[in-house]
């Protein structure tokens, strides 16, 4: 079965040639706008734009761009299966108590807790394989050559 290298696809795709500090500086600020938000609404609107723009204007395959997300999206749901489980506060919708010292509760607070660092995980996710997929490795090199 043939595999496409991540090397092979940034240096194919439409937006190579794209000047690479510009798209360093456009993946790393919204990796950092996605750390920094207080709502779902940035995380969400720059994994909308990034997969629209290695999908539509990059010319990468949803396939391609769907298996890199597999693994990112595994851990983000065990992580925010155990921020729901196991952050407090409010009122509790459904609890289980497994151990005198260990209480597995659902709050309202912990679902949007959960539901808000999937959203993190899923923007920062969107702007790193903007990155990989946009950027060849000789390119990123001579970026920190320069700034070395």
């Amino acid at each position: 079965m043939y595999e496409e290298l991540l090397e092979d696809i940034a240096q194919q795709n439409r937006l190579r040639e794209v000047n690479t500090y510009t798209k360093l500086a456009a993946g790393l600020g919204a990796i950092l706008l996605c750390l920094l938000s207080s709502s779902y609404v940035a995380p969400l609107f720059i994994a909308l734009v990034f997969a629209g723009a290695l999908i539509f204007i990059a010319r990468i395959d949803p396939a391609i761009y769907a298996k890199a997300f597999v693994a990112p999206l595994l851990f983000a749901g065990l992580g925010v299966g155990a921020i729901i489980l196991l952050a407090g506060g409010g009122e509790i919708f459904w609890s289980w108590q497994i151990f005198p010292w260990l209480s597995l509760s659902v709050t309202r607070e912990s679902i949007n807790q959960g539901v808000f660092v999937f959203f993190r995980v899923v923007g920062g996710t969107s702007a790193l394989l903007f990155i990989a997929f946009s950027t060849p490795m000789t390119d990123l090199f001579q970026v920190m050559r320069r700034a070395r």
